[in-house]
Formats: C-alpha cells, sequence, structure tokens
C-alpha cells in the first residue's frame, strides 16, 4: 500500500495553500485575485501535468474545450479581480499586479509546490494517470467556478456595504475574504471529490 495516494496527495495540496495563503495575509499580502489567481493555477498545473503523463503513456486528449474556458477565466480574473474590483485601492491593485507578475513569495511557493506534488504524485503513483481527467467540469474546475462566482458576490455586495472593514491594512478582513474559498476547497476535499 503506498502512503502517497490521491486522498493524501490532496490533504498535502489543501494544506499547502492553507499554510501559503495564512503566511501571506500575516504578510498582507492576499487579495481576492491572489486566492483564485490560484485556485485558476492550481487547475491549470494539475491539467498540464496530467496532460504530460498522459502523453508520456500514449493517451490522446481534446484540450481545446478545457483551454477555450480557462483562457476566458484567465482574462476575467485579470480584468474583474485582479484592477477593476480595486480600481480606488492602489495598494491592492498592486499587490495583484505583484501576483500575476509572479513577484509574490507566498503564491509562487504556492504554485511551484502544486507542480513538484502533481508531478510527485503521478510519478508515485502511475497508474492513477489513467483515471485522471481534463475536463471543464472536473472537481477542481467547479471549484473556480463556483469561487468565481462567490468572488464576485462578495466584490459586489459584501466589501462596498463593509468598506471600513475591508481595508487593505486590515488582515483579518484578508482572512475573512479568503474563508469562504478556503471552506468551499474543504468541502469538496472532504466529501471525496478531489
Amino acid at each position: 500500500m503506498k502512503v502517497f495516494n490521491a486522498k493524501n496527495s490532496n490533504n498535502i495540496d489543501t494544506l499547502a495553500i492553507t499554510f501559503f495563503t495564512l503566511l501571506a495575509i500575516y504578510n498582507n499580502q492576499v487579495t481576492v485575485f491572489y486566492i483564485l489567481y490560484l485556485f485558476w493555477w492550481n487547475e491549470v498545473v494539475y491539467s498540464a501535468v496530467v496532460l504530460y503523463f498522459k502523453k508520456k503513456k500514449g493517451f490522446t486528449i481534446n484540450l481545446g474545450p478545457k483551454l477555450f474556458l480557462m483562457g476566458i477565466y484567465f482574462v476575467f480574473l485579470v480584468v474583474f479581480f485582479g484592477f477593476i474590483a480595486h480600481y480606488k485601492n492602489y495598494d491592492l491593485v498592486a499587490v495583484n499586479f505583484e501576483i500575476l507578475f509572479f513577484q509574490n513569495l507566498f503564491f509562487n511557493l504556492n504554485v511551484l509546490f502544486f507542480l513538484v506534488e502533481m508531478v510527485w504524485f503521478f510519478k508515485q503513483n502511475p497508474n492513477e494517470i489513467e483515471q485522471a481527467t481534463i475536463h471543464p467540469f472536473s472537481a477542481r474546475a467547479i471549484i473556480l467556478h463556483i469561487s468565481i462566482i462567490l468572488g464576485a458576490f462578495m466584490m459586489l455586495l459584501v466589501v462596498p456595504n463593509f468598506s471600513n472593514f475591508f481595508t487593505s491594512e486590515n488582515n483579518w478582513s484578508a482572512l475573512v475574504i479568503i474563508m469562504p474559498f478556503m471552506l468551499l476547497r474543504y468541502f469538496f476535499q472532504r466529501s471525496g471529490l478531489l
């Protein structure tokens, strides 16, 4: 029995997201864009690693729908959550630019950890690649879909109504903003959907 199975891999993945995100919150480096872009990169890294290992085993994959959707999400995330949602707060836009251009240490460590962990998982469990899927409605993609909707709801309805609490100087506000996304991820993981 291998210790590093899919469930353990997802546990490690979620713990890493939590750890690096809490460090980023402590250092005042988190916005809604941070977590949504992180989930986007989680899906991109997973898809790229699965594609690599599937091609290595001779499988053919149609990436058209997945690439199309991920491209649309990238533009939406960058334009709406990266810039428009924080257009009045230059500090948060600056943090988003750092994240976008890989100048945020915690974000970079998270993405790098995803990559290493996914490659290690499929090297340790070569038979798992047959069950791995790349499609627009995988569990990881669903987390991204729901997170984008939840993020838009929060940025348009919650944050403006509590603008005195949600400031760039208040680290607790970042924790409050990030919590629903992390709970969503935990729910999917605990339900065995990841």
